[in-house]
This record gives C-alpha cells, structure tokens and sequence, in this order.
C-alpha cells in the first residue's frame, strides 16, 4: 500500500506551488510519528516498490532531505510570486492524524505557505474529499490496488475519466497527456513492456507534482 496526499489540481493549478509542496514535506517527521523506519519506508513514487513496473527515483529530495527543503520551498513560491499562499488541508479524527497534521502545517509554514488544518470525521472522510467541489488543497489518502500492476493504480486514481463525485481521482488530474499514456499502456500485450510504460507513467504525473508520496507501508506476516 502507498499511502499520499493528492494535492487538489482544481485549486492547486501552479505548477511550481505544488513543486514547492513536495519539498517542504516532512517525510521524516511523519515517519517518526508512526514509529519510525520498521513501521513504514519513505515514498517517492505512487507505485510502491513490490508492484510491477515500480521504477525508483526522487524527483524532490527525499532520500537527500528527509525532513524536507524549506529553502528550496520557499525559493519556488517565491519564483511564482505565490509566498503566503493559503493551503486548506483534511486529515482524519485519529491521534496519529492530529500529530501529523502539526508537523506537515509547521514544515510547510517554515517554507511559505499559510496553513490551515481542517479535522474531518473518519467516517465522511473519504466522502468529502471525493467530493469534486470540496475545499481542501490538500488531504491524506491511500492506495491498494485490486491486483500488482500499474493500471490498477493509475487508471482508477489518476485518469481524467474518474473525477467526479465518489470516484478516487483525488487530485482531479485531468491531464491529457497523461490519460493518453495510461490509455496506451493498457493496451501493451508484453507485460515487461506494459511495465516500462507504468513507470514512466508513474515519473510523469510526478513530474506534474499532482500529489505527494508519503511512505509504502511494511507489514510483517507470520505465516506456518
């Protein structure tokens, strides 16, 4: 399971703000709320690396600034005229979740950003972001694929054809490039092609900077 913070791209729509997001984020932090690196292994991509066509890069720092890059943050907003912009974020009514929380709005303040942080019953959490018209730039969600492979991950949460109410294209991503990509990649019939093409596709929408990858899940399994 990867679990991520799509970042709204209806209200989100500069590119260098949500560049300026992903580099600010406390990876670190947030790994050390949830009981650090036995609990949970810092994200970079969507794929998570157990799922065919996983490709590993770092587009934003990560593995070098694991508690984030406030200066390059800082730097981007102030590239795009956008220092002091107002980020609304959802997070879920758990006691990790309110931690969390704290970390992200203080990493992202240190970086130029005003936050606020808006606490969502758990039992509507997942309602009110799927909304299309909700009001948040920014909330936590996650994703278990049905199967391992990558259009059971991109073609439901990142394809244009899945935004609406209730649908898990979070982000609204709506990009034509890269609804033709996933288009194009259900359709290759070698599966080390079609995995090639799911990487690919993985470092595109990352490229976009359309959410922020927060950490793959480990789970230990004792089995007889």
């Amino acid at each position: 399971v990867t679990y991520y913070w799509p970042i709204n791209m209806t209200r989100i729509k500069d590119l260098k703000v949500r560049q300026a997001i992903n580099y600010a984020w406390p990876h670190q932090q947030l790994q050390t709320i949830r009981g650090g690196a036995s609990t949970s292994e810092l994200a970079t991509t969507i794929l998570s690396p157990v799922t065919p066509g996983y490709e590993k890069f770092d587009l934003y720092g990560t593995d070098k600034k694991p508690g984030g890059d406030p200066v390059k943050a800082k730097a981007l907003l102030k590239e795009a005229g956008k220092v002091g912009q107002k980020l609304v974020i959802a997070y879920q009514s758990s006691d990790a979740s309110v931690k969390s929380a704290v970390a992200i709005k203080n990493a992202l303040e240190a970086a130029g950003f005003q936050v606020v942080n808006k606490q969502v019953d758990k039992s509507t959490f997942y309602t009110q972001i799927g909304k299309i018209d909700n009001t948040f730039d920014l909330f936590a969600a996650g994703w278990s694929p049905d199967w391992p492979g990558g259009y059971s991950v991109f073609y439901p949460c990142w394809d244009g054809k899945n935004i609406g109410d209730g649908r898990s294209n979070y982000a609204q991503l709506n990009d034509p490039s890269v609804n033709k990509a996933i288009d194009a990649a259900s359709k290759i019939v070698d599966v080390n092609e079609a995995n090639k093409a799911w990487g690919a596709i993985d470092r595109q929408i990352m490229e976009l900077a359309a959410v922020v990858p927060d950490y793959h899940s480990i789970r230990n399994w004792m089995y007889g």
